[in-house]
């Protein structure tokens, strides 16, 4: 999910390989399949949950209400959960990363159990969906991006395969189809992207966590309460996203809050101004694109981008969410990309659009999410894409809501769809 936030200080105004099929122009299916995609999902601990900070504390019962209606109506194949569905980043800036719910540090892997043990009703009806039948598949996101291939094997063994880029820790793409690619989308956002991998945070060899996560736990830092800047927004009549953005875009303006750490090699405190401008080279010579370990062209390649955004159409993606959309357009229309159909998640906002590319049909979705409509805006939760290939190879897609009526019963409405012939 995509960190939202405020761009400061001139300087910051100026994330495909693996699962790819060979080439078959005559191909056709077996027989008529249907993918769900949904991502976003932000599920955090019982300290989140308690807390008030977390992203989703009001939407699970509407993803069990979905689960139970895809099962019931034998609505798909396969779920595939496309990044963002264990949230280890939002968490109050001076409280440790991994903690239990009693606020002692714990490993990553504790806290992920953590989570699941948790959310048990959620992960409970992912179970009867599996055993129903119906594929699971996990992307990594942005802020699930140190959960391992390893943590889901020993904590939810056999529910979800994974899809994960070869080679680069944090990232995750999927090719179940020769014309249907899914990913989180954070390939392309210098904010998000995990980074190098070598010299990094501290220059801790291996870290690979990006500026968004401190901005992350910035922006909540206003929700427990615990920032002496929140009386500079705070009664401005700003709805929660807006103060969201503020908060952290004071947080790094003036360096004012201490982000505790404590995690991916880091055991120091900082404030984001320390941090940015001090001793991270995520920002110190961001602009050397040809740099080896640091510049953003470097990483865009390891990352198996097909194109280098600028440093500021990046950045700038960070924070709109139509500039994100259009770097998946440019995807589309502008490079030699072969699938025709595109779907990610991270911006947390439903997006559907047609294009096309020497004069080929081409459709690109974002999910939208499944967070509390406070933190994500009215009408952006609780909606998916639907992509059914039939047996004569026709794709159809749809970006759709589910909603609950004054009933109680489940109903799929359809926002908008097109298909493409084989």
């Amino acid at each position: 999910m995509k960190v939202r936030f405020l761009l400061v200080l001139s300087c910051m105004i100026v994330g495909f390989c693996s699962c790819d099929k060979d080439d078959n122009d005559g191909w056709v299916p077996e027989k008529s399949r249907t993918y769900i995609v949904i991502s976003d999902i932000h599920l955090g601990d019982q300290r989140a949950a308690m807390g008030g900070y977390g992203w989703n504390r009001h939407e699970k019962d509407t993803l069990i209400a979905f689960m139970d209606y895809i099962k019931s109506a034998e609505l798909c194949d396969e779920i595939v959960v496309a990044g963002d569905f264990i949230d280890e980043w939002v968490s109050p800036p001076d409280s440790l990363t991994f903690a239990d719910k009693n606020g002692n540090m714990i490993t990553e892997r504790e806290f992920f159990r953590g989570v699941v043990d948790f959310n048990y009703k959620v992960f409970d009806k992912f179970r009867e969906l599996k055993n129903a039948g119906i594929d699971l598949t996990y992307v990594p996101g942005n802020h699930d991006m140190q959960v391992t291939e390893a943590d889901f094997e020993d904590v939810l063994p056999g529910v979800f395969q994974q899809s994960r880029t070869k080679g680069v820790e944090g990232m995750g793409d999927y090719r179940p189809e020769d014309d249907l690619f899914i990913e989180h989308g954070h390939r392309y956002d210098i904010m998000n992207a995990p980074y190098i991998g070598k010299n990094g945070v501290d220059n801790i060899s291996g870290s690979i966590l990006p500026p968004g996560f401190f901005v992350s736990k910035l922006n909540c830092g206003h929700k427990v309460g615990n920032n002496q800047m929140a009386s500079t927004i705070e009664g401005s009549g700003l709805d929660a996203i807006s103060y969201n953005i503020g908060w952290a875009a004071i947080g790094m303006l003036f360096g004012q809050e201490d982000v505790v750490t404590m995690t991916d090699g880091m055991t120091k405190t900082y404030s984001f101004d320390e941090y940015a401008y001090n001793t991270s080279k995520l920002y110190y010579g961001i602009d050397d694109l040809n740099e080896e370990n640091d510049g953003w062209r470097a990483r865009c390649k390891r990352l198996g981008a097909v194109f280098e955004p600028s440093v500021a159409e990046s950045l700038i993606a960070s924070v709109i969410y139509d500039f994100c959309d259009g770097m998946a357009l440019k995807i589309l229309e502008e490079t030699d990309f072969e699938p025709r159909i595109l779907v990610w998640g991270h911006s947390h906002a439903p997006k559907f659009y047609t294009t096309e590319k020497n004069g080929e049909k081409r459709v690109y979705v974002n999910t939208g999410c499944w967070i509390d409509s406070e933190e994500c805006g009215e009408g952006n939760n609780s909606t998916f894409c639907k992509v059914t290939v039939t047996e004569g190879g026709k794709y159809e897609v749809s970006l759709c809501r589910f909603m609950i009526d004054n009933d109680g019963q489940g109903k799929v409405e359809v926002i908008n769809e097109d298909s493409i012939e084989n």
